[in-house]
């Protein structure tokens, strides 16, 4: 097999945060061997920030992207839409995911 540097994205449904900083131990701890071998790992992971009366007051959607120590970390948080529908909020979440990833090849190239 060739020593080919691959540009490797990963979304996963759990991963560290500062409150939970033992979450989804298994994929870092993937991405951190891979990166060894000197690959480019990106990992991203989508969320619902709360409960829907929770974020009444923020709709927004956060992105934050942050350098953990060489692998690129983003995390998309997105209110809950209607209380009892979580379908649409998953929609909105995908929808916001989709985006992020659209703007990540821009800038970064395809993975």
């Amino acid at each position: 097999m060739l020593n080919k540097k691959l540009h490797i994205f990963v979304v996963t449904a759990w991963y560290k945060t500062d409150e939970h900083p033992n979450a989804g131990s298994f994929v870092e701890e993937q991405a951190r061997l891979l990166q060894k071998k000197g690959h480019q790992v990106t990992v991203l992971h989508p969320y619902l920030k709360g409960k829907f009366f929770d974020s009444i007051s923020s709709r927004a959607t956060d992105v934050n992207e942050v350098n953990d120590n060489g692998i690129t970390t983003a995390r998309i948080g997105v209110a809950p839409v209607f209380p009892k529908l979580k379908h649409l909020s998953y929609q909105k979440l995908i929808k916001a995911s989709c985006k992020y990833f659209d703007t990540y090849i821009e800038l970064y190239g395809k993975p």
